[in-house]
């Protein structure tokens, strides 16, 4: 082989191992393909070509040029590579961030949530952080803040200090102390007369103290009896309260007032009776009547029954109507004991139900006064 073959090759592989040297110190690998992508943003703050690029904490790459773009070039354009084929998804984010407390900035991939990963070429979302000396301001500022209030606070104290110390302030602050210094003499007899007064009748506190023992003891032992006492009591005002006997008696004298008033003038069947012979003798022939037709005077009418006196119930019809009534009708709200019958085309709604036919006489004249065309019904 002649010389200059053999520098001639000297030469190509000095070139070759620089080559691959340079890539080596760059962390690029000569025989892997690498990836490119490109991110833009407003600003880079110190980015530069060869910054690192890092994919959770590791080095993947490093930036590989950095131009303007845009009419006015306002955007900055950041092309990097990717070592090998690291899988991104398309809404993964190129972030510059700070890799030291120097301010050395390096690009972080965050990796997005998309099924589709981007290809060599594409362009990435660009996004930037707070710098460690902005987070670093905003962490020191509000201790900067709440520094000046405590100066502000300070200077009113020293204020406030040099009033005191002041001749007119000096006279008040010394009358106060003077003031301050009686209030705690006084407080020193007081308590000394009170310990002499404690000391002199010891055993007579000792006996009230041994008594409330026994009586809360007493109390304590029979805690059951007295609580059955007072839930008595309570029943006992409960009933009153619910049968209010005092507005009873007051309304029954009323009443009875009222109708020995009318007795007198007269008024009434009873009025009637002691004071005009002829109403008594009316009144005498219709209850001879009433006693041999009494179904002309009362209105009963019978829907079903096997004739069994034992299971014959009476009630009063006060609504009777063709088509039936809801069950939110009033009628329903008013009388929970209300019953619907269906009797010849018709719906009866019958309340006030009782096997004594007398009861429920009472209760139609009652219900008569709501309900005037009310009437007996028995089934």
């Amino acid at each position: 082989m002649k010389r200059e073959v053999k520098i001639a090759l000297t030469v190509l592989a000095a070139l070759v191992i620089l080559v691959w040297g340079i890539n080596f110190l760059g962390s690029t690998s000569v025989f892997d393909k690498d990836s490119y992508f490109v991110s833009v943003y407003s600003r880079v703050d110190g980015l530069k070509v060869s910054s690192s690029v890092v994919y959770r904490g590791y080095k993947v790459g490093q930036v590989t040029k950095i131009q303007f773009i845009g009419e006015e070039y306002d955007k900055v354009a950041v092309t990097f590579n990717v070592k090998g084929d690291l899988p991104l998804p398309v809404n993964s984010v190129a972030k510059i961030a700070s890799s030291d407390i120097m301010g050395t900035k390096e690009i972080q991939l965050i990796p997005g949530d998309a099924y589709f990963y981007a290809k060599s070429g594409d362009t990435l979302v660009g996004d930037q952080g707070e710098s460690l000396l902005m987070q670093l301001n905003e962490q020191i500022a509000p201790i900067k803040h709440r520094a000046v209030e405590l100066m502000a606070s300070l200077d009113s104290v020293l204020i406030i200090m040099q009033g005191i110390l002041s001749g007119e302030e000096d006279t008040n602050l010394k009358a106060s102390l003077a003031s301050i210094s009686r209030t705690i003499s006084n407080l020193e007899s007081v308590t000394g007369t009170l310990d002499t007064v404690l000391g002199e009748n010891a055993p007579r506190i000792n006996s009230i103290v041994t008594n409330l023992d026994s009586i809360t003891g007493a109390l304590a032992s029979n805690n059951q009896s007295i609580s059955r006492g007072i839930n008595n009591i309570v029943a006992i005002s409960d009933s009153i309260y619910e049968m209010n006997v005092v507005g009873n008696i007051n309304t029954l004298l009323v009443t009875l007032d009222s109708i020995a008033d009318k007795i007198a003038r007269g008024e009434g069947t009873i009025g009637q009776l002691i004071s005009n012979d002829d109403f008594y003798f009316t009144l005498n022939s219709l209850l001879t009547d009433l006693k041999n037709n009494p179904k002309r005077y009362i209105n009963v009418s019978v829907f079903g029954g096997n004739g069994d006196k034992e299971n014959i119930i009476y009630g009063v019809a006060i609504h009777q109507a063709s088509k039936q009534l809801p069950l939110d009708d009033q009628l329903y709200v008013r009388y929970p004991d209300l019953k619907e019958i269906h009797k010849g085309g018709y719906f009866y709604y019958i309340t006030a139900t009782d096997k004594k036919l007398g009861q429920v006489e009472r209760a139609l004249r009652k219900l008569q006064e709501e309900f005037p065309e009310a009437f007996i019904v028995k089934f």
